[in-house]
């Protein structure tokens, strides 16, 4: 094959393979903008009180999106609301507790900084087994899950709250018996209110639980990997154990 032929068909090859590595750039480039869901619960996303997104989960999501070299757009919405636009796929991504509810709705990336979970109630109740919670009042964050034993048992005495702040409220005001809390919520609560923990309420340990990487069903493998790698270098390289460490 003549020497000017065979140029031209290195050329054509050559021009192909950068028109796909291009086009592949461009690709991700357009798709690259992660829409994240954050569930309204202070401490973990809310509007501060300059007017600002502030927040354990969304200071984690900044820590990521900078690590992973994406773009993420954030929405403030209720956590049964943050599950339902995800499921729906009108969101890319949520950090939150995983369940086999869920399989099947999105996808479970990778475990992130998680919390301690506390059944908390005043002092005059003890709860030292789930069944000590029998028909008594309980509140915690609807749509939330916890874990399987919890999760299951059946509780009359159920009360859906919005926010855990609202539901230790109530228990200060005896108007629920026991109160499902995070430990970061928790301590959130104690420090804003200015109270003594021990004085004042009885804990149980429920368990200790990661948070999990949601992802829309679609979300391709590039970002999958890049947030993955982010949300990895992000715990690694600050010796973070829980989403306490981010007070």
């Amino acid at each position: 094959m003549p020497v000017i032929v065979l140029n031209k068909v290195f050329s054509g090859i050559k021009l192909k393979a950068i028109l796909i590595l291009l086009f592949s750039l461009i690709s991700f480039e357009a798709h690259s903008k992660v829409r994240v869901a954050l569930f309204d619960v202070a401490p973990f996303s809310y509007i501060n009180e300059n007017g600002k997104l502030d927040g354990l989960v969304y200071n984690l999501c900044k820590k990521i999106e900078k690590e992973s070299n994406l773009e993420f757009t954030y929405t403030l919405v209720p956590y049964a609301r943050a599950i339902k636009l995800l499921k729906d796929g009108e969101m890319d991504m949520a950090i939150f507790y995983p369940s086999s509810k869920y399989k099947k709705d999105f996808d479970q990336l990778t475990p992130t900084l998680g919390n301690i979970n506390y059944l908390v109630s005043l002092k005059d109740i003890q709860i030292k087994k789930l069944s000590d919670i029998g028909s008594r009042k309980i509140a915690f964050i609807r749509g939330a899950k916890y874990s399987p034993g919890f999760d299951a048992l059946e509780k009359p005495g159920t009360v859906f709250m919005q926010d855990y702040s609202k539901a230790l409220q109530m228990l200060l005001l005896n108007r629920v018996d026991i109160v499902v809390i995070s430990s970061a919520a928790f301590k959130y609560f104690i420090s804003e209110n200015k109270l003594d923990a021990q004085k004042s309420f009885n804990t149980f340990m429920l368990n200790e639980q990661k948070n999990w990487i949601h992802l829309r069903k679609g979300i391709s493998n590039e970002i999958k990997s890049a947030l993955e790698q982010a949300n990895e270098k992000v715990i690694k390289s600050n010796q973070y154990e829980s989403l306490e460490d981010l007070f």
